[in-house]
């Protein structure tokens, strides 16, 4: 059986440091579980909005904003929306890690000379600690990446798959 790994990122990819820290956040579903989590979304999406807006995603902003097709809702409808949300993680045995940058660390300790590549050090180190955590299974990461930077992450991987470098030396990754 294969994963499938949804990551997606919060604070701003840019160098600007308006938002310093960024994070991408994986969320590891297995293949027999793909179908019941669309379906349960769909549901939970349904109860809570009394529709489902066309397409739509789960924006924790927007649920914390009470903005969007949130904008109205009370306190305790949003949190109750969270909660549902959160726990389909254990219903449907599925996981999630992440990895975070600290951009005004990075800017700081090297004088700018890699704020561009704050997204691909977090997607290295966040692929390395995937790799971390093998169930031998087969994976197919679908990243809802920035595009700028959508090119220079694909070639990343793979040379992650082949020897184990990214933007800094690491390990190879294999699965």
């Amino acid at each position: 059986m294969a994963e499938f790994v949804y990551i997606d990122e919060t604070g701003s990819v840019g160098s600007g440091h308006k938002q310093p820290l960024l994070f991408l956040a994986a969320v590891v579903v297995p293949e027999e579980r793909v179908r019941d989590l669309a379906d349960s979304l769909y549901k939970l999406t349904f109860k809570h909005l009394g529709w489902v807006p066309d397409r739509f995603e789960w924006h924790a902003h927007e649920l914390w904003h009470a903005s969007g097709p949130w904008a109205g809702k009370s306190p305790s409808e949003l949190l109750a929306a969270y909660e549902d949300v959160i726990a389909l993680l254990a219903k449907l045995d599925i996981w999630v890690l992440h990895s975070a940058i600290n951009k005004a660390g990075l800017h700081k300790k090297y004088a700018g000379q890699f704020d561009k590549n704050a997204y691909l050090l977090a997607l290295q180190f966040l692929l390395q600690k995937l790799e971390g955590y093998s169930t031998g299974a087969l994976r197919v990461v679908i990243a809802d990446e920035a595009k700028e930077q959508q090119l220079r992450a694909v070639g990343m991987l793979r040379d992650m798959q082949k020897w184990g470098m990214g933007e800094v030396p690491g390990i190879k990754v294999n699965n």
